[in-house]
């Protein structure tokens, strides 16, 4: 019951990333749409006919019609039957959309019915760990107060920060307590298990579990990594493995390799971070202020990012949109339906809190004046609009995490729910800004290792990239090899 409850509230928190998302989902001229605009209006008539009943109920009773109460009433039931029946059908037509705009906790059987052999599905939530395995579950609570758990998580975090273009010393005495305190009490029950899938909260959202040791090290030889023994995949919401490998369509390979968007034209200073809040971005109304964008540090660095990674996957250099070519119009317009990697390697609204108009997104370069079709902000939104082929899409620097360490899960959800809907099964995300030649190993060496076995995962493939690269003395330091986490579906055939 405690599971079950648990996945509620997380499902309440990304209500607001979600929200834009399906009212603008809403807007075309498709069935879906004409469905969803019913649904939009039979609510707020509910939410109307609620008020008034309470309007009329607050009354003296000397004033009260019972007549007008029974017939606001009567009007209710007849509205919820309706919403009821809509409800059943977009879940029967249009089940993609019924998971991403209301998405139900999964009972432990449903959750285990969905893992493989070797698979495990931990979820965190403020001071307690539930394991789901195909033969097992269980709760543990950890022996750690939030407080003291974030304090750890920024403490680590700030040794994955260059300073003075030198690389810091990295804490592994706080990554071994880190591991006593998360992971080991839960480490007994994954016995047998190679890939576990991570539904996190608050400050663990912003650090990969890879990077924890599971012994102390010394400096002598190399650490006990944890990603030495498991593959990690991180999931948005438990709901969401549901979303991956039950309604997830599948399909062969597309035709084209790769398609890589970045170095948006922005005038602020380079030197500043990526991950920003989204709310100033949209504190003037529906359209980003494209003013405001337009301030927003340059970043010329993520242009060496994309033409690796194109180069590794054998792309032409016409797939690689840089400065104004690198606009949300041109997104729109092509055909990634067929595009097996899809990049973004900009500033993400992620980080911060979430209101009003505001939607997580990703910035590209911004027009002169905001349109419908082009703000400068690809909002989650609009990324469901789009058709991708259910291969990898990949935010570099999109940190889930403010300069601070607090953590923007909430708008993270939001993203990778969206990609999720548009088609994709996988984002790869770096919780740091990654230097280009780590780029380079990193994924040339996941995509190579993906090319020799296609039903390894990605998870997998991702794993042992990493720790080849950690195994080289000149990337042994977690901020070239560990920056990236693999959200979505990371398993292989199962």
């Amino acid at each position: 019951e405690a599971f079950e409850v648990i996945q509620l509230g997380g499902v309440s928190s990304a209500a607001s990333a979600l929200s834009q998302m399906t009212a603008r989902l809403g807007s075309g001229d498709t069935a879906l749409a004409s469905a969803v605009r019913k649904q939009q209006d039979l609510q707020a008539y509910w939410r109307g006919l609620d008020k008034r009943l309470l309007a009329e109920l607050s009354k003296p009773s000397s004033q009260r019609s019972q007549e007008r109460t029974e017939r606001i009433r009567a009007d209710i039931v007849k509205t919820e039957a309706q919403l009821n029946e809509l409800d059943g059908t977009l879940e029967q037509r249009f089940p993609q959309y019924a998971e991403l705009s209301n998405p139900q906790p999964l009972k432990v059987g449903a959750v285990q019915r969905l893992l493989g052999n070797k698979e495990a599905l931990v979820l965190y939530n403020d001071v307690f760990a539930w394991v789901v395995r195909r033969d097992g579950f269980s709760m543990q609570k950890l022996d750690v107060e939030r407080g003291v758990l974030t304090s750890m998580v920024r403490k680590l975090r700030s040794s994955l920060s260059p300073q003075d273009g030198g690389l810091p010393a990295y804490d592994y005495g706080e990554a071994h307590e880190l591991y006593l305190k998360i992971f080991k009490p839960i480490e007994g029950e994954l016995d047998g298990i190679r890939h576990v899938m991570v539904v996190a909260d608050g400050a663990l959202t912003s650090l990969p579990l890879s990077l924890l040791v599971s012994s102390p090290y010394a400096g002598k030889g190399k650490p006990a990594w944890l990603a030495k023994q498991y593959a990690f995949t991180t999931l948005p919401s438990v709901s969401s493995l549901r979303a991956l490998r039950v309604l997830a369509k599948r399909s062969e390979e597309g035709s084209d390799p790769f398609k890589g968007f970045g170095a948006p034209r922005l005038n602020g200073d380079p030197a500043d971070r990526r991950g920003i809040s989204a709310v100033p971005i949209f504190s003037k109304g529906e359209r980003a202020d494209t003013s405001a964008l337009r301030k927003l540090s340059a970043l010329p660095e993520t242009a060496d990012e994309l033409w690796v990674i194109a180069r590794s996957l054998r792309a032409s250099n016409d797939n690689v949109y840089l400065g104004d070519r690198a606009t949300e119009a041109k997104v729109k317009s092509l055909n990634l339906s067929r595009t097996n990697v899809v990049m973004f390697a900009t500033h993400g609204l992620v980080a911060g809190e979430l209101r009003g108009l505001a939607e997580p997104g990703l910035v590209l370069t911004p027009p002169e004046e905001a349109t419908s079709l082009d703000d400068g902000v690809l909002t989650a939104s609009e990324v469901a609009q789009l058709k991708l082929h259910p291969g990898l899409v990949i935010l570099s620097a999109c940190n889930t995490a403010a300069a601070d360490g607090k953590p923007g899960a909430e708008a993270l959800s939001g993203l990778a729910r969206a990609f999720f809907y548009a088609g994709s099964q996988s984002l790869l995300v770096s919780h740091w800004s990654v230097p280009s030649e780590a780029a380079k190993r990193l994924t040339t060496t996941m995509f190579k290792t993906l090319e020799r076995n296609p039903g390894l995962g990605r998870s997998e493939a991702l794993r042992r990239s990493m720790m080849a690269l950690a195994a080289n003395d000149n990337f042994s330091h977690p901020i070239h090899w560990a920056p990236f986490s693999l959200v979505g579906e990371g398993a292989g055939r199962r």
